[in-house]
């Protein structure tokens, strides 16, 4: 569960950043620490006996109050985006430099951090892993949700093409809308069949050009 406390928020080191928090990203990660089957949160609370508790939270954005003497990408007053690991359910967070970047201009506060853990997932599977290339194909499940459509987001930037399976018409809806001008995108719903296919371009049958990101094996 969770509750509110208050807690001493130490200075920045001449690499770190301190920033006012506006606005946390809420991922299953978090909810796995509140409900304690997160692995790693316990095992930070077991390496320290004298802690009561763990905060939650992996991105964030907002405005930074201070930053260290050896920092030269932001400075006091810059809106910022980031990443932490854990502790992000807070009022101020100090984190490295490097883990921030610049909000820009037309984003809200809250769709900066609503990008990082979702944005990162899909392009560490896609890019990193996956090697995804100009041309190919990719199959991307559950492609409605925040991994999902930020992969289908990275196909159609990198000249991808990509078939999204979503468990429902109204997540049809939802991708259309969101990528209308997309002629290499096709959609299926899963448990249809594989008569299923909406907004499709290519046969059902034909699996061979399309690559399933779930591990790190190229297919």
């Amino acid at each position: 569960s969770l509750r509110i406390v208050e807690a001493a928020v130490r200075p920045p080191s001449a690499s770190e950043v301190l920033i006012g928090v506006r606005a946390i990203g809420l991922n299953y990660a978090d909810v796995f620490v509140c409900q304690g089957v997160y692995d790693a949160a316990n095992k930070a609370l077991a390496a320290d006996p004298e802690r009561e508790s763990f905060c939650p939270g992996l991105e964030f954005s907002g405005v930074v109050l201070q930053a260290g003497d050896a920092c030269s990408a932001v400075r006091a007053g810059d809106r910022v985006y980031g990443f932490a690991r854990f502790g992000a359910y807070r009022t101020a967070v100090v984190v490295a430099e490097k883990h921030v970047r610049k909000l820009p201009d037309a984003w809200s506060f809250s769709e900066g951090a609503a990008l990082v853990a979702q944005g990162c997932t899909a392009w560490h599977g896609l890019v990193q892993l996956g090697r995804a290339q100009k041309g190919e194909r990719a199959l991307i499940h559950s492609a409605a949700g925040g991994v999902g459509s930020a992969a289908l987001s990275i196909c159609k930037s990198l000249g991808l093409e990509a078939t999204a399976v979503v468990g429902s018409e109204s997540k049809v809806k939802y991708l259309e809308e969101r990528f209308p001008d997309w002629p290499g995108l096709s959609i299926l719903v899963r448990g249809k069949g594989p008569a299923v296919v909406e907004r499709s371009n290519i046969p059902v049958s034909e699996p061979a050009r399309c690559r399933q990101w779930r591990t790190s094996s190229r297919w």
